[in-house]
């Protein structure tokens, strides 16, 4: 009888024993003799004749908010990067400068609902600025990435296949508006047909310097190898096209009602929406439509015949007034015993194009054949 006592009195000890018992964490406060527990809510023990001078002194309150602000980071999972979130620290610095009696955090459902509704028709109202200006400024479309937030879409119970992604892009193309995204084509075409040819420059000048002068990026992505396009074909045909858009151009207004503009800026449009819509695709989706790889490798058969005639011929017929105005001409004598003539430069740049030209049509004709034989074979 007595061994069953014992047995049992053994069996309450070891189930007493494996109960959960509190971890008690360090308090804030510098006492290594005082714990707290953060999960069972235990209150530190306060030392006796701590006076408010002496709190104040070492400023214990404000290291006991320090204590319950990192549990509720170690208890909840958070990322020790939401401290940086500047709502974060306003929400404390106001609420200890400024504190309201009663106060209580909002709940779960009014955050999910009530608040969120706010801010969403908040963030509306402020975009409406910049959605109004697209039309003047141009927009680009980023399937990931961060220019400006347009809208946030749940996609938590989608499959994230090819034809989710285009129906979003096809949605927030249609939001934004198409004569938004093609705006160079687009304004030289209206104004085309409006005003005439002799209006075409003044009405693209803005979007057509900003994209001309961005594509200097593809040669240095070239030179870093973030794509596969040879240097010797880049960096012809993107300093040609900087030189006539800044050199010619937007230097000498005397040359920007030429017909040759309007020929110019269609050429360069076109070709520019097939080529990147088409490395666009092949990123975002992993493969493109076969009619639109033969697009991709044929426009330019016309399109670079017309692209290179209007460029020479704009520098061809801009060369009279860079000889009379002048401009970007250095003369003698000066300290650096150097001169320079930009009349001959231009001169020397038309030379250029004549093994330039052909050089680069030669390439993109074997890249044409070597990608549609490659998608004949697939």
């Amino acid at each position: 009888m007595i061994k069953v006592h014992c047995g049992m009195d053994e069996a309450e000890l070891k189930v007493k024993q494996s109960l959960l018992r509190p971890v008690l964490l360090p308090s804030t406060i510098g006492s290594s003799s005082v714990f707290v527990s953060s999960l069972y809510g235990l209150e530190p023990k306060k030392r006796k004749g701590v006076s408010g001078v002496v709190e104040k002194d070492f400023n214990i309150g404000a290291r006991e908010l320090d204590g319950k602000i990192e549990r509720m980071f170690y208890t909840s999972g958070l990322s020790f990067h939401f401290v940086r979130n500047p709502h974060y620290i306003n929400a404390f610095k106001s609420d200890c400068s400024n504190p309201i009696p009663g106060y209580l955090p909002q709940g779960y459902d009014s955050l999910r609902t009530t608040l969120l509704q706010k801010d969403k028709a908040n963030i509306e109202r402020l975009l409406d600025p910049v959605k109004d200006s697209w039309m003047a400024k141009g927009v680009s479309v980023c399937s990931d990435g961060w220019p400006m937030f347009l809208k946030a879409v749940n996609c938590e119970e989608e499959v994230k296949d090819k034809n989710f992604i285009a129906n979003l892009l096809i949605d927030s193309i249609r939001e934004i508006g198409p004569q938004n995204l093609v705006q160079v084509l687009y304004l030289a075409l209206k104004t085309l047909n409006e005003s005439g040819h002799e209006q075409v420059y003044n009405a693209v000048q803005k979007p057509l310097l900003l994209a001309q002068t961005a594509a200097v990026l593809e040669i240095l992505h070239g030179l870093v190898g973030l794509v596969r396009s040879p240097i010797t074909s880049t960096l012809p045909q993107i300093s040609s096209r900087l030189y006539v858009t800044w050199g010619i151009l937007w230097s000498f207004p005397q040359i920007q009602t030429h017909i040759l503009v309007s020929s110019l800026v269609i050429s360069w449009s076109v070709t520019e929406i097939i080529r990147y819509s088409f490395f666009g695709m092949k990123e975002a989706f992993g493969f493109t439509p076969s009619w639109f790889l033969w697009l991709r490798y044929s426009t330019f058969l016309l399109l670079y015949p017309t692209g290179i005639t209007s460029e020479v011929g704009l520098i061809y017929f801009a060369l009279p007034y860079i000889k009379e105005s002048d401009k970007y001409c250095i003369r003698m004598p000066n300290k650096w015993n150097f001169s320079f003539d930009y009349f001959y430069a231009a001169i020397l740049v038309l030379g250029f194009y004549v093994p330039g030209s052909p050089h680069l049509y030669g390439y993109m004709l074997h890249q044409r054949k070597k990608a549609l034989s490659k998608s004949k074979r697939e």
